[in-house]
């Protein structure tokens, strides 16, 4: 499924749910309530990465947007499932100085490798809704995310370089990727992509009639991270000697931790 039509499947069915939740008049606790959810992300790549050495993980801002539906009881306890597309660009940097291989040369072998990810989340989230006057409450929610990623790269290179040898191009390094939905050795046997993610969230919502008549709002903080699954992105890296003996190492494991930023709208 292409991301356009990922996009245009979520559009319909939030439509024909939301035709079926709407009620006339005040919206009451207890009832299917729909909201229009969007968000950015910031990516702590950076923590990824087991050696910082030659090889680095940028840091990254990425968006979201979808729906939730939103069961709350008289008591404020919440249940809220929700759809959510996530975007997110990953890149490493390698800077590598080839002296470190034994070779006597100032040269340094560098690169970049950036990849965009898009994901649907299903978030399935439960908690408590704490009163604070008339007009306003703080969420607090914790939920798993099922995560399916639609994007995927996988690469496996063999880099040489020149003047290392009078007569051969030397092996430097090589690098397999295997990023979003494409297969790794990790996983060749799992039929469906898709990691569990583990989600808190606290969200400052103003009720109904405070910002508008019939309806609430929040925005929210959450902290996100992988739990299981092996679709994450992942880079393994090695660099060579002479004779082509392995000297260095560093791998790229996604642990998909990030901190987010949301706003909410009751419709």
């Amino acid at each position: 499924m292409t991301t356009n039509k990922l996009i245009l499947f979520l559009f319909t069915l939030f439509i024909a749910c939301n035709a079926a939740a709407q009620t006339k008049g005040k919206v009451k606790r207890g009832w299917l309530n729909n909201f229009i959810v969007a968000g950015v992300d910031y990516h702590l790549n950076g923590v990824d990465v087991d050696t910082t050495d030659f090889l680095k993980a940028k840091n990254s801002v990425g968006g979201r947007f979808g729906f939730a539906f939103e069961r709350m009881t008289s008591n404020r306890i919440i249940l809220s499932p929700s759809m959510q597309v996530r975007f997110m660009k990953q890149t490493l940097e390698i800077d590598y100085d080839l002296s470190r291989a034994g070779y006597n040369t100032t040269d340094r072998y560098t690169d970049e490798i950036s990849f965009q990810n898009v994901n649907l989340d299903i978030k399935i989230q439960g908690g408590y809704s704490l009163l604070l006057n008339d007009q306003s409450a703080l969420d607090i929610c914790a939920g798993l995310v099922f995560d399916f990623p639609f994007t995927g790269k996988y690469e496996e290179i063999l880099i040489y370089q020149e003047g290392l040898d009078p007569v051969y191009n030397e092996l430097v390094s090589y690098r397999r990727t295997a990023w979003g939905n494409k297969k790794s050795d990790a996983n060749k046997g799992t039929l469906v992509p898709a990691n569990l993610l583990v989600d808190f969230n606290i969200n400052y919502r103003l009720l109904e009639g405070s910002l508008f008549k019939d309806r609430s709002a929040y925005i929210g903080l959450s902290l996100v991270t992988l739990a299981s699954g092996n679709f994450n992105n992942n880079t393994q890296l090695s660099f060579y000697g002479k004779d082509r003996k392995k000297i260095s190492t560093a791998s790229f494991d996604d642990r998909q931790l990030s901190l987010g930023l949301s706003m909410a709208i009751q419709i």
